[in-house]
């Protein structure tokens, strides 16, 4: 019902595809890293789910931070595909915040 109605307010010259909820189209199984977590494991496991970011939750599964394949990489020294020194860090030391993020009536 929402949906429709927004679509009556949209301009009637304007083609546009159909319109969805986050809910209608988003993933509720989401590969996410801790906090605490290694910078080397949060580079393991994007690897191995073959994606490029992952949410970062805290202790309490809060959203917290994102982490891409790109925040990683400042933090790690790779050579031909392996680590060979991460400082030690955490993900929370590498992540981005703050965090946009919707709910999924959006």
């Amino acid at each position: 019902e929402a949906i429709n109605a927004y679509r009556s307010m949209l301009p009637q010259d304007l083609e546009r595809g159909p319109l969805y909820h986050a809910s209608q189209i988003m993933q509720t199984r989401v590969i996410h890293l801790n906090a605490s977590d290694s910078v080397e494991h949060a580079w393991h496991t994007l690897c191995d789910h073959a994606i490029h970011q992952a949410p970062v939750m805290d202790d309490n599964s809060r959203l917290v931070g994102i982490v891409s394949e790109r925040d990683l990489l400042t933090a790690l020294n790779i050579d031909e595909g392996r680590i060979v020194y991460s400082l030690d860090r955490v993900v929370r030391d590498v992540m981005s915040t703050p965090v946009v993020a919707a709910v999924p009536i959006t």
